[in-house]
């Protein structure tokens, strides 16, 4: 059985305020539990302390500290049973390649955030 929206962590990995701000909004609205992240340092500290292992990390492909790609090992290796969802404006054909559960380009509005973080969750 599926957990309900309400008790799922996510974590929000993006260098712009705004696009964390409307995530989190969306996300709250949804049912889900969210953490943010601006860079790299605070989103690898968010996953090694959470309680327990986050349910969905929507990352940001650019970030002023690190490539998000390069995340991708280690969040896997820190909390294997994560789920991924990019969330960038790269193109579909440089995210194809990379070992994720999900893509969401943006910009994004409410309703396709929480579709897409549904569709990676529930599969």
């Amino acid at each position: 059985m599926t957990p309900p929206p309400e008790t799922r962590a996510v974590l929000i990995v993006d260098d712009e305020s705004a696009v964390r701000m409307i995530a989190r909004a969306a996300l709250a609205a949804g049912g889900y539990r969210a953490v943010e992240a601006a860079d790299a340092g605070e989103a690898l500290a968010a996953v090694r302390t959470a309680p327990r292992p986050f349910d969905l990390i929507l990352l940001d492909l650019t970030l002023p500290d690190a490539n998000g790609a390069d995340l991708i090992p280690e969040f896997r290796q820190l909390a294997p049973g994560t789920r991924i969802l990019i969330v960038t404006g790269a193109d579909v054909d440089e995210v194809a390649e990379l070992q994720v559960d999900g893509f969401l380009s943006k910009p994004f509005n409410r309703a396709s955030l929480i579709a897409a973080v549904h569709r990676v969750l529930e599969g």
